[in-house]
């Protein structure tokens, strides 16, 4: 139920006035760009960060072991299949690389595209198949995996970048 139309002011006025019209926005840029959302955050300055010293669980559809992840070590220190039981990282969707990108990438690639947290570590846990889709019993397994494990590497923050409509 939405257009694009490219209007002069004076139809752009009786657009306005249809009943049927319920929201006018103009044009604006759109980028997919993550050094915005440092911005947003306040982030930019990495070196006011310290040092790796905890772990970021990541439950969603895997990891691909990205450059941004390995280098200059690797920061995907635990990977947990719980949809194919494959021992190696992988990403058979791409969220979940997205999603630990945004969080803990580290620009290797390129310095646009530096992560929130640069310096933590990541658990990628594959709760979601290559579909993005998974049980809410999978996403209690994954949940409880963390609650376990949560000593042993230092766990201090979960992502979980997913959602369900309620039954």
């Amino acid at each position: 139920n939405a257009f694009v139309l490219n209007l002069g002011y004076d139809s752009l006025f009786k657009l306005c006035k249809l009943n049927a019209v319920k929201y006018i926005t103009q044009s604006a840029k759109v980028s997919a760009l993550v050094n915005v959302a440092n911005k947003i955050l306040h982030t930019e300055n990495k070196a006011d960060i310290p040092s790796a010293n905890f772990s970021i669980a990541v439950i969603d559809t895997g990891i691909y072991p990205h450059l941004d992840f390995m280098v200059p070590h690797n920061k995907i220190i635990k990977f947990v299949d719980l949809v194919n039981n494959r021992d190696i990282p992988y990403d058979d969707n791409g969220h979940g690389t997205f999603v630990s990108g945004v969080i803990a990438g580290n620009g290797t690639v390129d310095s646009r595209y530096i992560g929130i947290d640069p310096f933590s570590n990541i658990i990628a846990i594959k709760a979601l198949d290559q579909n993005g889709e998974t049980s809410a019993s999978n996403i209690l397994t994954a949940m409880q995996w963390v609650y376990d494990h949560k000593n042993e590497f230092n766990i201090k923050v979960v992502c979980m970048s997913f959602g369900s409509l309620p039954l």
